[in-house]
């Protein structure tokens, strides 16, 4: 049985809505909803599932903005995504470290994307005399 996008969009909601360890973050530009991220939280980690940019809005770096007010929202935890190669240099461009799955699907290779949060590592700097 195919299942539509629409389809597809309206039970990802009902997941989002139900679901107490998943969470949806909107970035609002003058009042106008321009950008979503998706997560799973997981207990050493946040999964990106899913990351949407109103058309007219991409290439402005809001989805590297989401990726960061995230990744400073749960200091502590790693943020990963599963990706395909055509959204791989975004993540790179972030900041993740990328693992090469190959083919997971017939035809289709996926990508491992890790961002180790490394914000709070440090203590702070010092120069020796």
């Amino acid at each position: 049985m195919h299942v539509s996008n629409e389809e597809r969009i309206i039970q990802q909601c009902k997941l989002y809505k139900t679901s107490e360890d998943r969470s949806l973050h909107g970035i609002y530009l003058k009042d106008i909803l321009v950008g979503i991220i998706g997560l799973i939280h997981n207990p050493d980690e946040i999964e990106i599932k899913h990351i949407a940019i109103e058309t007219e809005y991409r290439h402005r770096g809001i989805g590297q903005e989401l990726v960061r007010a995230i990744s400073k929202l749960y200091p502590d935890l790693e943020l990963i995504a599963e990706t395909n190669k055509d959204a791989v240099s975004f993540y790179k461009k972030v900041g993740f470290m990328i693992t090469n799955l190959g083919e997971k699907y017939p035809g289709i290779e996926r990508f491992k994307c890790v961002y180790k949060n490394i914000e709070g590592d440090f203590e702070g700097i010092s120069r020796k005399a």
